[in-house]
């Protein structure tokens, strides 16, 4: 609000002490330590997430039969003789592929050699085991992604925490002063938005209006 924001750029340039950056110095072997540090917790992060995605993923697969009707190699009619197209059953079954994680980890070269289906027919199957495969990947992927990143994140909050920054600067880092300034001006000439908020301070709209009342700058 206005008073937050008054407060917060008065105690920034109107203070008398000198604002100070304290700069951390770090040895060369410190920053590898640390750069190692991060690269194990992101390894750890990255495992732990793949390995729940994986274990997500492998309990909500559909029985095989259900996977191959979804994907529309088999119809819905009882008995393999009313299957749309009933080699493909028989293909994975002579590939002792029983599940839809068997399927995952077959090989192109494997369903090349598969007797009985057309050439158009191995490639349907082979499409099939590649799109089970792709699924599980794109879900290890963002769960991988996601947990860098928060590992990441993290980490930056640590190292800003750790950083001996006189609050007095960062706060005037954050609001330069031609930014203040103009959003100063909108807030102070703003009407006041229902419900109305609590007067402000006498003191801040003093502040306040140093700034407004100041002339633009030439050009």
């Amino acid at each position: 609000d206005r008073a937050a924001l008054a407060v917060c750029f008065a105690n920034a340039v109107r203070a008398k002490d000198v604002v100070k950056v304290v700069e951390v110095k770090t040895t060369a072997a410190q920053q590898r330590k640390r750069a190692n540090a991060l690269s194990k917790r992101i390894a750890a992060a990255e495992y732990a997430a793949a390995t729940a995605a994986k274990a997500s993923i492998r309990a909500d697969d559909p029985p095989l039969e259900v996977a191959l009707l979804n994907a529309g190699l088999t119809s819905s009619a009882p008995g393999e003789h009313n299957l749309v197209d009933p080699v493909f059953p028989r293909a994975l079954r002579w590939l002792n592929a029983t599940t839809v994680d068997d399927v995952r980890s077959l090989e192109r070269e494997e369903v090349s050699q598969v007797d009985g289906p057309s050439s158009a027919d191995r490639r349907k199957l082979w499409l099939f085991c590649v799109a089970q495969r792709e699924a599980l990947e794109t879900a290890v992927t963002e769960a991988t992604k996601t947990a860098v990143a928060e590992v990441r994140e993290l980490e930056a909050v640590k190292r800003a925490a750790s950083r001996p920054v006189d609050p007095r600067a960062a706060i005037a880092f954050r609001v330069p002063e031609a930014c203040f300034v103009r959003i100063a001006r909108f807030l102070y000439h703003a009407p006041r938005p229902p419900p109305t908020p609590p007067p402000l301070d006498a003191e801040i709209l003093g502040l306040l209006e140093g700034f407004v009342r100041r002339p633009p700058p030439p050009g």
